[in-house]
């Protein structure tokens, strides 16, 4: 426990600065947003776990806050904040010199400070990098990479003001499916239509699981594009051996009771009601049969390596030295 005269070694929320390491057009910055100051103080073990990372990595880091940041908040009007967020990180590094940004929330941690972020972003035409949460069909909105490229930051700027048109449930968690298949797939609008229905008439998160399974599982699994990559989660009989080290089922487990919020705990026990009955009540969607060599081809990791949600989680060992105890 923390001591009343003693203070943490990493600067309170209020007070993150940028940590300048490297400028080019081809490295990182860790960006975290958030709407205000308030709560700040349950953050600060995340965010200092992030901070250790990026000094080991020499990458930067940017806590954008955006009740203290006018020119940001004028550029994105989005009224929910789930939303403007990502319009908020678009034009932040827009006006920088980095090539690419971890976009992170800001109760996310690192569980392994070892993993370098360009191991992610391997080839030259991508400008997007998501991974499917572990316990359902949905892709993850929380912590994603994004190139500072036209494609990429308009892509950020298409999900910010998907809501004007598409008010459901699941806010930008909800819409990450449908805003990956309506940007990257245009040509795949019929069958994005049938799933978007499934989408608008829910009201819950069983309606939200059924929306999100048609789309992994009747368009994304088949369509295919160099432009973004979506980790896999890994097969839950295959721990012991990745591409980058060993992990074995009492670390997975951790992970597994760590790493996601209250909400998304409700989301996971929704799920495991649900999975019984949700093929039954997905409609099919006219979408071809892939064939092999149709299938998205995976040189960065294989289907029991880690996922960038692995990535990401809390970091005991190294938030260890960011207070004085």
């Amino acid at each position: 426990m923390l001591s009343s005269t003693t203070a943490p070694l990493l600067p309170t929320l209020e007070a993150q600065k940028i940590n300048h390491f490297h400028c080019g057009r081809e490295t990182f910055i860790i960006v975290v947003v958030v709407e205000n100051s308030r709560n700040s103080e349950e953050y600060e073990f995340a965010l200092g776990s992030i901070s250790c990372y990026a000094n080991l990595q020499g990458y930067a880091m940017q806590v954008l806050n955006l009740a203290e940041e006018p020119s940001l908040a004028q550029k994105c009007p989005q009224k929910d904040f789930m939303f403007r967020r990502h319009c908020a990180l678009a034009e932040f590094l827009a006006a920088s010199q980095y090539g690419w940004a971890l976009f992170l929330d800001a109760d996310i941690g690192v569980v392994n400070p070892l993993h370098r972020l360009e191991n992610y972003t391997l080839t030259e035409d991508l400008h997007l990098v998501f991974y499917n949460r572990f316990y359902n069909d949905e892709v993850a909105s929380g912590s994603y990479i994004v190139r500072n490229t036209q494609r990429g930051l308009g892509f950020l700027h298409f999900w910010a003001n998907y809501y004007q048109e598409h008010p459901y449930f699941g806010t930008d968690n909800g819409a990450i499916n449908n805003v990956i298949v309506d940007y990257f797939h245009p040509e795949l609008y019929e069958s994005r239509q049938v799933c978007e229905a499934i989408w608008a008439a829910s009201k819950n998160y069983e309606g939200l699981f059924n929306y999100q399974a048609c789309v992994q599982e009747y368009i994304l699994s088949v369509a295919t594009s160099t432009e973004y990559h979506i980790y896999e989660k890994r097969p839950e009989d295959e721990f012991s051996v990745n591409a980058v080290g060993v992990a074995d089922q009492e670390e997975e487990d951790a992970l597994n009771e760590t790493q996601d919020s209250p909400m998304d705990n409700e989301r996971a026990n929704h799920h495991r009601e649900h999975l019984t009955t949700r093929e039954a009540t997905i409609p099919e969607v006219a979408t071809p049969s892939p064939s092999p060599s149709d299938l998205p081809q995976n040189d960065t990791l294989t289907a029991s390596s880690p996922a960038l949600g692995h990535f990401i989680c809390a970091c005991i060992a190294c938030a260890f030295n960011l207070f004085r105890l």
